[in-house]
């Protein structure tokens, strides 16, 4: 199946039950597309998306713009519900925790933001990367958070503490994708040198 409607898809993202499939791009809208239908449902206007992350409950989508913001959308009301802001260089990666309560978002200002979803604000800033934060994985208990950057490292953080708990080192070129396992005890990091750790 081919999916057809938008220009310079930059973001994808997919709902827990596997029905629907979001996609971001640079022509200022993301697509919901009805995986069963192939069709598109629905178009949400906004800004170019860089990254996308949905809720584990599929009500929420999180969107990362070309710009210093995160958009929170209201699936079932087809709207934006909040904007956070903070970041001073745009917002190129996310993830959401499991329970929907927080929110994580990495910037070319080479920092990871959390943000607090009930209360919609930020509640910390975590800073050690030296180079653009590209990608962000959090693990299914929500302790630990795991970024990537363009400063060839991949970052351990301890969200309770909220501190660093340590750096992982090998790709000689910039680190640009993460994915973690389920029980948090395996990483793994695709990078532009061509491998994946």
């Amino acid at each position: 199946t081919t999916l057809r409607g938008q220009s310079d898809v930059r973001s994808l993202a997919v709902s827990v039950d596997g029905k629907w499939l979001f996609s971001g791009s640079e022509n200022q809208a993301i697509h919901v597309w009805n995986l069963q239908s192939g069709q598109e449902a629905l178009n949400l206007p906004t800004l170019k998306v860089r990254a996308l992350v949905v809720s584990a409950d599929g009500k929420r989508l999180f969107s990362a713009q070309g710009e210093k913001t995160i958009q929170v959308w209201d699936l079932e009301a087809g709207k934006e519900t909040l904007s956070l802001s903070g970041h001073a260089d745009q917002v190129i990666s996310s993830a959401v925790s499991v329970d929907g309560k927080r929110l994580f978002s990495g910037s070319r200002d080479q920092t990871i933001k959390v943000w607090d979803l009930e209360a919609g604000k930020e509640v910390t800033t975590l800073r050690g990367h030296t180079d653009a934060v590209i990608s962000l994985a959090v693990s299914a208990d929500g302790k630990r958070l795991f970024s990537a950057s363009w400063d060839q490292t991949i970052k351990m953080w301890d969200l309770e503490a909220g501190k660093e708990i340590m750096t992982l080192r090998g790709h000689t070129e910039r680190v640009t994708c993460l994915a973690v396992t389920v029980d948090a005890k395996r990483l793994f990091s695709g990078s532009q040198d061509s491998t994946i750790k």
